[in-house]
């Protein structure tokens, strides 16, 4: 008679993977909403990069919440979607599971989402130029709720370094006497601002 046969091929590994190395963003890394891949949706939305055991299923977790990707052949991996809700520190989980579901250790990676402060010089107007008590006038706001925690105005003329003219002054303006300044085109004023965890600089020219 005729006979047939298959054959099956079996994986027996009984060792943990390696855990993965994730190599972007870096650890301790601030990430806003500026990069944020799906602004539709709450939170910032990331993918983060890395390296793993070829083939293995790539687990990143957030509290309840995970979310997965595949190593490729070369060992290489890219889980996105990775949602950061809660403002400030968020401590993330990632593991590794193999073909035969063993199971990686799962180091601990670290991001703060975090925002700076929205800057805006409203006088003088950029370009328009300024003579004798000049009233500088800023709005600065942290989409965070966070308080900001220094605030510094300064100027320079050319490429000079930029001298202070304030900071954290109590009102957001400044009289700016310029009544003995040279007459020129190239004057800048700068704003600049953090709430400790993110800074914010603005340049206009004069």
């Amino acid at each position: 008679g005729l006979f047939g046969r298959a054959e099956k091929i079996v994986v027996v590994d009984f060792g943990p993977p390696p855990p993965p190395v994730v190599t972007a963003p870096a650890d301790l890394s601030i990430i806003g909403d500026a990069v944020d891949e799906d602004p539709n949706r709450a939170g910032v939305q990331i993918t983060l990069y890395g390296k793993a055991e070829a083939g293995s299923q790539v687990s990143v977790r957030i509290g309840e919440a995970q979310f997965k990707g595949l190593a490729s052949a070369k060992g290489e991996f890219s889980v996105s979607g990775v949602t950061l809700q809660n403002h400030g520190l968020n401590e993330l989980g990632v593991f590794a599971i193999d073909e035969a579901a063993n199971k990686s250790e799962e180091p601990k990676f670290r991001l703060t989402y975090n925002n700076p402060p929205f800057l805006k010089l409203a006088r003088p107007r950029q370009d328009r130029g300024v003579n004798h008590r000049a009233i500088v006038q800023w709005e600065a706001a942290d989409p965070d709720l966070d308080p900001i925690k220094e605030l510094i105005l300064s100027y320079r003329k050319g490429e000079g370094s930029f001298r202070v003219l304030a900071k954290n002054p109590k009102e957001n303006k400044f009289v700016w006497d310029v009544s003995n300044f040279s007459e020129a085109a190239d004057y800048q004023l700068k704003l600049e601002a953090t709430d400790g965890v993110s800074p914010a600089a603005l340049v206009n020219n004069v």
